[in-house]
């Protein structure tokens, strides 16, 4: 089932807002906002604003003792790092997108869910126009924050290049922990529902009493 992000809960998050900042939305923002912790919430807000310096970027605007920054995408070390490049284009990104299936199929085994495919441009940027289902939001979500912290590990220094399997073990504990929750939360909606309907049919049969027909 693909989910749905209503119009009037946008609004009541966001305002009203223009096209060009319907265009800033994500579904970490809206639809799967409550499934995320704090720190993943900022990431995808900062990645739907473009906050994150690219190395083209830095090479245009900072200076340091050193000289200009290298404008080169540490990742790959073969093309310059553009916004369009560290977002989709990297070799090093593709390799880790054809990664998720099988992280995917694991966290939706024993459910009724969709046929993985690998996400388009759109569908990695989880665009709030963009329809999928809510378990492969949640997988490109844990996923794309995962190997946002491995990029600055490598842009900084304390790594010198993406561990793909060790990336994987950590989106799969994250996924563990969020299908953790969501259990934890059916089953105290379940015994929420069944309180209530206890207290209904209480009700009726206090009424019934107080009317003598029992």
């Amino acid at each position: 089932m693909k989910p749905k992000t209503s119009t009037k809960l946008v609004e009541k998050r966001f305002g009203k807002t223009k096209d060009e900042q319907i265009a800033e939305l994500n579904h970490p923002m809206t639809t799967i906002r409550n499934d995320l912790t704090p720190k993943q919430r900022e990431f995808w807000w900062k990645t739907a604003h473009r906050v994150y310096m690219t190395n083209d970027r830095a090479h245009k605007y900072m200076v340091s003792e050193r000289g200009r920054t290298a404008n080169v995408c540490k990742m790959c070390n073969k093309h310059k790092e553009t916004w369009q490049h560290m977002e989709y284009g990297c070799e090093e990104l593709q390799k880790w997108l054809d990664r998720l299936e099988q992280i995917y199929n694991e966290y939706v085994k024993g459910k009724e869910a969709d046929e993985w495919k690998k996400p388009t441009q759109d569908e990695w940027r989880l665009k709030e126009n963009t329809e999928m289902s809510k378990d492969k939001m949640m997988v490109i979500a844990i996923a794309r924050w995962q190997f946002h912290k491995g990029w600055c590990a490598i842009n900084y220094g304390t790594k010198r290049r993406i561990d793909v399997e060790r990336l994987a073990e950590r989106v799969e504990e994250t996924l563990t922990t969020v299908r953790e929750r969501e259990k934890r939360r059916r089953e105290e909606k379940e015994r929420q529902d069944k309180e209530r309907d206890k207290q209904k049919t209480d009700e009726k049969e206090n009424k019934k009493r107080k009317r003598g027909t029992i």
